[in-house]
C-alpha cells in the first residue's frame, strides 16, 4: 500500500470549497492536475477523469464515486484492468475552521502492481495535488490567475 496525502488552508467557507470541487465542467480552467471530469458528483456515478501528473503523460482513469458527502467529503475508486492489480482511492476532505475550511487530499494505492511502480510517479501526484490544493485556494479565495492553457 502506498498513501499520498496534502492539505491547504483556504480562506474561504466550506460551501464555496465545495461548489469548486464538484463544478467539473469547470476544471480544464482552474486545475492543473485534473484537468477533465465527465459525470456528476453523486454517490455511485461512474466519471472519466483525466490526470496530468507534472513531468509525465496524461492518465485516463473510471472510477465510480463513494462518498458524495456535502461539504464533506469527496471520494472515488478506481481500478486498473481489475480488482487487485493496481486500485486507488482518493478521497477531498473539506473541514471547517471558523470563517475558513482545511482542504485535504488523498489517496491509497493498493495492489499487486504498487510496489512495481516507481517512485516517480508517486512524486509526480503528490507534486500534481499541490499544485491542485494551490489552484482550488486561488480560485475560493478570488484570486484571478490566467487560464491554464
Amino acid at each position: 500500500m502506498r498513501i499520498i496525502e496534502t492539505q491547504i488552508d483556504v480562506a474561504a467557507s466550506a460551501s464555496s470549497v465545495w461548489q469548486i470541487l464538484t463544478d467539473f465542467p469547470a476544471y480544464s480552467d482552474w486545475n492543473p492536475f485534473i484537468t477533465e471530469i465527465e459525470g456528476t458528483p453523486e454517490l455511485s456515478a461512474r466519471l472519466r477523469i483525466r490526470i496530468c501528473p507534472p513531468g509525465r503523460s496524461a492518465i485516463t482513469l473510471k472510477p465510480t464515486i463513494l462518498v458524495a458527502a456535502r461539504e464533506w467529503e469527496l471520494r472515488w475508486r478506481s481500478r486498473r484492468i481489475v480488482p487487485g492489480f493496481f486500485d486507488s482511492e482518493h478521497s477531498f476532505q473539506i473541514r471547517t475552521h471558523g470563517r475558513s475550511c482545511r482542504f485535504h487530499q488523498s489517496e491509497r494505492f493498493t495492489g499487486i502492481m504498487v510496489t512495481a511502480v516507481g517512485d516517480d510517479l508517486f512524486d509526480a501526484m503528490l507534486q500534481g495535488f499541490e499544485e491542485m490544493n494551490t489552484a482550488l485556494k486561488l480560485r475560493a479565495e478570488g484570486v484571478t490567475r490566467p487560464a491554464i492553457s
